[in-house]
């Protein structure tokens, strides 16, 4: 994937792309967490105790060693929330740092992150985090305070003294959309904007979108979102761009004899490792539950054919994300494609062609457009092919929402 187009600002996509991009190790310090999320997936996990660390301080040095020292690496730590642990987050982190500096050499390309709620932040944690400049921190900020709140036990007012320390990292903060604060996303993208953070906006892949009737709903809800969103960026076009709107870069329509097999923006298997709780080494965090005795059980990767049969002929498959592990938990299949989020993606990438639209036009009107060199008005006109594709291919559901 390219990582930018002279059309717009990806910033935002370019820094959650860039991360998936290194080898990374994830460790689940705690499945115990201080709030209960409306859409959390590990809510049934809460009475595990916390992370073995002898066990995982193993099984981190092991990984370690696979590493090759010319790349970058990055140690998530993950809960639950794992602030609860702050001690075992402060020792693995001088620990890995330790090894990494006797065994490659070097201590620039090893790099800390923490996801968390935001809520345990203390000057303690501040402290250690300023004095450790390679640790950075990840929240989650649902949108404005009603919507964060509606999401998240009614926490906002735990975070907001926080959110002037997390802006120093430069990390978009993450927005899971649910269908409580759909009819609403636009209006909380722009109040993290206003804060001075990025944002990574997400609809979630599970099945909570009701009945056909209520499914309907909020597509029209989203797509009223969108069509906001398109005014927002296009009239401001200095401000990165959340995840919603999807770099088009991969050249549709694809040949028809083109298989594509490959998960968008899943690493399993791929360039990602999972300590557990157990120290034991996992594909990824999501998938813990599947195994027994730390191997797999009918959980097969190998992916030899898509499915269902409309994902593998959908002309969109390139740019349509999925979780490999939350395929599995609906199917008992890993391999076969969850769909609940395919409308909803299909409008995103139809605002994002709509957005390219406007930028082409802001770009000739300014005379900016011309004066791009040659390589750059090639790729322009692929992606202009691409927007022109799904803008056509999108009309129809856009239309169907409209008429009810």
């Amino acid at each position: 994937m390219s990582s930018s187009s002279p059309a717009g600002n990806r910033s935002t996509w370019i820094k959650s792309v860039k991360a998936e991009t290194r080898f990374l190790i994830h460790i689940i310090i705690t499945y115990r967490c201080n709030l209960d999320c409306i859409y959390c997936y590990q809510s049934d996990r809460r009475q595990h105790d916390d992370l073995d660390y002898d066990k995982a301080k193993k099984a981190l040095f092991e990984v370690l060693d696979e590493i090759n020292p010319e790349n970058e690496g990055i140690i998530r730590f993950f809960g639950g929330e794992p602030l609860l642990r702050f001690d075992l987050i402060s020792q693995l982190t001088a620990d890995a740092r330790s090894y990494w500096r006797k065994t490659k050499k070097t201590s620039s390309n090893l790099f800390f992150g923490i996801s968390t709620n935001g809520t345990l932040m203390n000057d303690e944690i501040k402290t250690w985090l300023l004095e450790n400049p390679d640790v950075s921190v990840t929240i989650s900020l649902d949108g404005t305070p009603h919507m964060h709140n509606t999401n998240r036990s009614g926490s906002f007012e735990f975070v907001k003294p926080h959110l002037d320390f997390i802006k120093r990292y430069g990390v978009p903060v993450k927005m899971t959309i649910s269908p409580y604060t759909i009819d609403g996303c636009a209006e909380g993208i722009r109040f993290i904007n206003e804060q001075g953070l990025e944002c990574q906006a997400n609809i979630v892949f599970e099945d909570v979108w009701g009945d056909n009737e209520s499914h309907l709903g909020y597509l029209k809800a989203f797509s009223n979102e969108l069509a906001k969103l398109v005014t927002y960026y296009a009239d401001n076009p200095e401000i990165p761009r959340s995840t919603l709107f999807i770099p088009l870069t991969a050249h549709l329509p694809r040949p028809v004899s083109q298989k594509f097999l490959e998960s968008f923006l899943c690493g399993i298997t791929k360039n990602m490792i999972t300590i557990g709780l157990d120290g034991n080494k996992y594909t990824c965090e999501r998938t813990v539950p599947f195994h027994k005795n730390g191997s797999f059980k009918n959980f097969d990767l190998n992916r030899k054919q898509l499915k269902p049969e409309e994902c593998e002929e959908c002309p969109l498959l390139p740019l349509c994300p999925e979780c490999r592990a939350y395929n599995f938990e609906y199917y008992q299949d890993a391999n076969r494609k969850t769909t609940f989020h395919c409308e909803f993606l299909q409008l995103q990438l139809r605002a994002s062609s709509l957005l390219f639209f406007k930028d082409i036009l802001r770009l000739r009107a300014s005379g900016e457009l011309e004066k791009l060199d040659e390589e750059s008005k090639i790729a322009l006109m692929k992606e202009l092919e691409t927007a022109t594709f799904i803008e056509k291919y999108t009309r129809s559901l856009y239309e169907r929402i409209v008429r009810n």
